[in-house]
């Protein structure tokens, strides 16, 4: 198929044009008349500077190539459509978007082509146009759309917004998380200072359900692409917030580094979040992941949460407040590497946390010769208000803790319930303090897990507890610190240990009777 240039004159129901193709002249009204001919084909050549003053359309059924070098200028208020097959540059500026000017038709856009290039500090300008076209293709023609990122830096100096819905389907691709794939930064420098308001993330998505669009899915996803922390930036990260009910959108192949708040989760719900690594080992109170606001039925798989030790940071944390109810949690193969608190689980006023589980392959390292900061725990569940409700770990594995701080403590405080919280086939090793520290809480299982190099007096603490099963336990090289197995305190009701191989006296101090059963411990 021959192309023919898309220059020269053209007539239409409402005239003659001409496209002059020179930045100087409106091209828009030619370059409609040239599409709705006869010809199919076009090419738009080097050095063209077509000038879109108004609403220009190349419908379907048409061919464009355009060449390097050739740009349109879109004024502010118009919209370039097309609509057809476009062969364009990936690499360098084809659109010159004045105000709210939008080139409508084409799926995939990388910052690029709008402008942005290597070295500049305001490539989050060219990312937030390149979505917004989208968004509009998106509103026209449904479908998947492209937001790609090249193999390159790039500075943001303010934060950028993804807004996917049931009829924009959106996916933010980079080019890898190696050293030479895609990396945001958040940038600070004296040209371009950091202009977000506070709290916004560097990235931020925002999943909204539509109304009157019953039957069609929430399409999001990012990928392969890392984002690094810059002095005077933002605090966050990548904020995400809301969700499809049925369909979970997806973050994959992607690391955060070195920000106050790595991800955090804002009332988001149905997110599978897969291959991650967040790291704040140069960051002090450093947040890997917070989840709160509400939402829930999220999943994340093999990645791994890396903080630094004495630093009070927090590798997991999920809070709800009056009103909020997060629930619907799993952790699957996740490494919590060197917090102060691995994971942090808190309710206060009404607020409601549920239905978490940590499966097999997750771990928590904690470190055998640096103690941590700040009442540091590799577990922390505290109702201070509201309630916590079955949290589970299932064959974990939880390593090393020089300070002298329970491992995992479970607390309930003021009006604040626990319920149903399990330990199951899971391995504790090298623990300096108690192994678990129960507070207040009702329904507490702890059963088939394995025990080493405990140094404490109590390995297993109970007090004002109830509903509490230990069994099939097993503990091996108890050092000699190591008093009491376990300790249950007068004010503990309802429970049975049994079966558990400890070799170290059970300190029973709530008595024996038919709702307090402890029998056949070796």
């Amino acid at each position: 198929m021959s192309l023919k240039p898309l220059i020269g004159a053209y007539t239409d129901s409402a005239g003659a044009w001409n496209i002059m193709a020179n930045g100087a002249n409106n091209d828009s009204p030619g370059i409609t008349a040239a599409f709705g001919g006869p010809e199919i084909g076009w090419i738009a050549q080097q050095g063209g500077q077509y000038l879109i003053e108004w609403d220009a359309v190349m419908p379907v059924g048409r061919t464009l190539l355009v060449e390097p070098g050739c740009t349109f200028r879109i004024r502010n208020g118009a919209t370039l459509y097309l609509l057809g097959e476009v062969d364009l540059p990936q690499e360098r500026q084809v659109f010159i978007l004045e105000g709210s000017g939008k080139v409508v038709g084409l799926r995939s856009l990388t910052p690029e082509m709008l402008g942005a290039q290597a070295g500049n500090a305001n490539d989050a300008y060219f990312i937030q146009q390149a979505h917004n076209c989208l968004e509009a293709s998106g509103a026209a023609l449904g479908g998947p759309m492209e937001l790609r990122l090249l193999s390159r830096e790039y500075k943001l100096h303010a934060p950028v917004f993804l807004r996917p819905t049931q009829t924009f389907s959106l996916t933010l691709r980079g080019a890898g998380v190696m050293n030479d794939g895609t990396r945001l930064i958040a940038s600070s420098d004296t040209a371009h200072p950091w202009s977000g308001q506070a709290g916004q993330a560097m990235v931020n998505l925002t999943a909204t359900a539509l109304p009157n669009a019953a039957g069609a899915y929430i399409e999001a996803r990012i990928e392969s692409l890392g984002m690094v922390w810059n002095a005077g930036a933002c605090a966050t990260a990548l904020r995400l917030s809301g969700g499809d009910p049925i369909k979970p959108n997806v973050l994959q192949d992607v690391f955060i580094q070195d920000f106050e708040i790595g991800l955090h989760l804002a009332k988001a719900r149905m997110w599978s979040i897969e291959r991650f690594g967040i790291w704040a080992e140069h960051r002090q109170n450093a947040i890997g992941c917070l989840i709160d606001g509400g939402g829930g039925d999220c999943t994340f798989h093999d990645g791994q949460i890396s903080m630094q030790l004495a630093a009070g940071s927090r590798a997991l944390r999920i809070a709800a407040s009056t009103g909020e109810w997060v629930a619907g949690l799993r952790f699957n193969g996740v490494v919590f590497y060197h917090p102060d608190r691995g994971v942090e689980i808190q309710t206060t006023g009404s607020g409601k946390v549920g239905d978490v589980w940590f499966n097999p392959g997750c771990q928590f390292d904690g470190d055998n010769t640096v103690a941590g900061s700040g009442a540091p725990r590799m577990v922390a569940l505290q109702a201070d208000g509201g309630a916590i409700d079955n949290v589970n770990f299932n064959g974990v594995y939880f390593s090393g803790f020089a300070a002298q701080q329970p491992a995992m403590e479970i607390a309930a405080t003021g009006t604040g319930a626990i319920n149903d919280i399990s330990i199951v086939a899971s391995w504790f090793v090298g623990v300096r303090g108690p192994v678990i520290n129960a507070f207040n809480a009702n329904g507490l299982i702890v059963a088939n897990n394995r025990f080493r190099e405990v140094s404490t007096t109590n390995m297993l603490q109970f007090s004002l507890a109830k509903r509490i099963v230990v069994c099939g336990n097993t503990l091996f090289q108890a050092n000699a610190t190591l008093t009491n197995s376990i300790q249950i305190e007068a004010t503990c009701d309802d429970f049975v240990i049994a079966d558990n191989v400890f070799k170290k006296p059970i300190a029973n101090l709530a008595g024996t009777s038919a709702s307090r059963v402890v029998a056949n411990n070796v």
